[in-house]
């Protein structure tokens, strides 16, 4: 059946990723300015999602931040934390694609630092352990969540392989999804058909 649509949050601040090496740092960011009214500075964004210069943030590191500022996180994916926290490189070829998981190990920031965050988030955050179908991710707007997706962003573009971008998804309907993708290129207050959006998610 499909839902009605709900416009489940407005004015949404947006962040460019100004170096296309931040965009999860932009989207914590426009998350915590529109709950919080703060813009929370880059360098603390980075502090809190262990950036490396040059490299892919880990989001678990990024969950396990905010779930210590007091917000309700849900990790909704397949990716199993306890088995990445326990066996890292060797998961992430279990998991992914080889090419994939070469890309992982070639670009990600710090693995046994984003194990020991895997570690730490088991128990603290609430993990579903399961793909989302599109009225999950509807469902979680309308209970006020504000949902930062991983994306390929090669899925996007029409290239093959693998590159991990995120995006804050404000609103959704039986049709489309509204979402903030802070680039490289932006795209604000973007509208897009579902079925594309959800081939897209890296999850």
């Amino acid at each position: 059946m499909p839902f009605e649509m709900t416009i489940f949050h407005e004015d949404i601040p947006f962040y460019v990723n100004f170096d296309d090496n931040h965009c999860f740092q932009a989207a914590l960011r426009m998350v915590i300015a529109h709950f919080e009214s703060k813009e929370l500075p880059w360098k603390e964004l980075e502090a809190m999602t262990g950036y490396e210069p040059k490299k892919w943030t880990w989001t678990i590191a990024g969950a396990l931040a905010m779930a210590k500022r007091g917000y309700g996180v849900v990790l909704h994916s397949l990716f199993g934390l306890a088995r990445f926290a326990n066996n890292g490189e060797k998961y992430l070829f279990e998991y992914f694609s080889e090419s994939t998981a070469r890309s992982f190990m070639e670009n990600c920031s710090d693995i046994k630092r984003a194990q020991e965050a895997s570690e730490e988030v088991i128990g603290i955050v609430r993990k579903v352990q399961e793909k989302p179908l599109y009225k999950d991710l509807a469902s979680y707007l309308s209970q006020k969540f504000l949902l930062i997706c991983n994306m390929n962003s090669h899925t996007i573009t029409g290239k093959l392989g693998f590159t991990g971008h995120s995006i804050v998804v404000y609103k959704a309907d039986n049709e489309n999804a509204w979402l903030h993708d802070p680039g490289l290129p932006t795209r604000e207050s973007d509208q897009g058909q579902k079925g594309r959006f959800y081939e897209s998610l890296g999850i």
